[in-house]
């Protein structure tokens, strides 16, 4: 479990790069032959731990990954609380900075919080229920996320496909 590597990885002088690597692996070989086998397939596979990005050494990589971890392991992510989504906010930031970050070119490929929430409202006022939604530039998919979120599909328990279509 997640909070068993994180719980190694905040011990002195434990070294888990190697944990976590297997661990990640086991997730995936886990779904084989079950319904989210294709969810999980290549998931992992661009997560380099033993990039120079994340330290010099193996020793600085290691205490790195063990800080996010600690850290991920402190975040209440209310997976039972349908009106909150921790990762979608924290993806929505990071994209953002990155975007910010990127000046010019960002407007290719990532459309501003602000701009998706009026362009959501626009397309939603008045309506319960969406019978299709298109993104012909959609990326990240936030656009369209954000139309569900407008409709309420979040405070009714209802999954995002019962108000809008699947494009």
């Amino acid at each position: 479990m997640f909070s068993e590597v994180a719980k190694r990885g905040a011990e002195p002088g434990s070294f888990i790069l190697a944990d976590l690597s297997d661990t990640l692996n086991n997730i995936q070989k886990s779904t084989m032959g079950n319904e989210s086998e294709e969810d999980f397939v290549n998931l992992f596979e661009d997560l380099d731990l033993n990039s120079s990005k994340l330290g010099r050494s193996n020793e600085a990589r290691n205490t790195l990954i063990s800080k996010v971890l600690a850290h991920l392991e402190s975040i209440g992510f209310e997976l039972t609380n349908s009106n909150s989504d921790v990762l979608g906010d924290a993806y929505e930031y990071l994209i953002g900075k990155f975007a910010s970050g990127a000046g010019k070119k960002a407007g290719e490929f990532y459309t501003p919080q602000q701009v998706s929430t009026v362009l959501a409202k626009i397309v939603t006022t008045g309506k319960a229920r969406l019978r299709s939604v298109y993104d012909p530039t959609c990326g990240s998919a936030s656009l369209l996320l954000r139309v569900a979120r407008e409709l309420g599909y979040k405070k009714s328990n209802k999954s995002v496909g019962e108000f809008v279509g699947r494009s």
